[in-house]
């Protein structure tokens, strides 16, 4: 009986230790050790909605690592497939800045898959990295009075210089409900002092003519949630440009609202609402057009 009570016991020493063995020799997953800082192609005065670049120097190290991914998150946007362009041993991103003045955050992730679980049996584990940017308040859009033309070619990048002084471009609408159409036309002017005014015009045509003056009532609604003050609205008669008559844009509704806009239709009078913010004045215009409907422009001026 000891005999065999020995030989068990060390047939069952020799299994435990092969079983060992094996454990020893599985192919555990392990994270690179560190990951680079996120760097910004830009840090100072960023504005809103600008172009931007980011790169980082790609994780090296780790241990029996099957598959790795790279992910961009924009605050809250997450900027799928815009890491594709991995080269040098870097990931490159292409990205536009928030829209709200304010610090945001920019996340570059690594996220892996082992080949065997980790020491604490995990199938995989990912390292993430920070950076933070700042954008800053603009006087209108992105932009800032006494901007360069450069600078203003930088930040929009649709926009093209029409001439010594002018860039054109074509944007969505940013008063809704302001335009019949998705687009409008914005031209950026400039002096010796930098940009000096932004405008934005588009044409409109609509069946009944009280619809003319409901589009520049819903500019005026969408200026003022943009953080605009009214001023003063007023038409004034093409034939006498001296004749102006102050009115209640705003309260202009039924025949009132029909009466007036016959006249704009008709090509009789043009119609103006100024409105103000801190560092702006705009001018809401609506004239007839030779080609038929109505023109409606916005004029962007430093505040006097």
């Amino acid at each position: 009986m000891n005999v065999w009570l020995k030989n068990s016991m060390a047939v069952c020493g020799v299994f435990l230790m092969c079983v060992a063995c094996e454990e020893d020799q599985t192919p555990h997953g392990v994270l690179p050790a560190s990951i680079a800082d996120v760097e910004l192609g830009q840090t100072d005065d960023v504005r809103p909605g600008q172009p931007m670049t980011a790169s980082i120097v790609l994780p090296t190290g780790g241990e029996n690592l099957r598959s790795v991914e790279y992910y961009w998150r924009n605050g809250e946007e997450n900027l799928w497939g815009m890491a594709t362009d991995v080269r040098d041993g870097k990931a490159y991103c292409s990205f536009t800045a928030a829209e709200e003045p304010g610090e945001h955050a920019l996340d570059f992730r690594a996220q892996y898959v082992f080949v065997g679980p980790d020491a604490s049996g995990n199938a995989g584990g990912e390292l993430m990295s920070t950076a933070t940017y700042t954008v800053v308040a603009c006087d209108v859009y992105s932009s800032k009075w006494g901007d360069s033309m450069d600078r203003t070619l930088q930040l929009y990048p649709r926009v093209f210089q029409s001439d010594a002084n002018t860039c054109l471009g074509q944007f969505l609408d940013p008063l809704p409900g302001s335009a019949p159409v998705d687009t409008i036309n914005r031209a950026f002017v400039f002096s010796d002092a930098g940009l000096s005014q932004i405008t934005e015009f588009f044409t409109y045509e609509v069946q009944k003519p009280d619809g003319y003056v409901f589009k520049l009532q819903q500019a005026w609604l969408s200026a003022k949630k943009l953080g605009y003050t009214s001023g003063r609205g007023y038409y004034v008669d093409v034939d006498s440009p001296s004749d102006t008559t102050f009115v209640d844009l705003s309260s202009l509704k039924g025949d009132e609202r029909e009466a007036v806009g016959e006249r704009l239709a008709a090509g009789e009078v043009d119609l103006y609402w100024e409105l103000s913010a801190s560092a702006v004045d705009l001018v809401l215009s609506a004239a007839k057009v030779a080609d038929g409907g109505v023109e409606y422009v916005r004029t962007f001026v430093p505040r006097r």
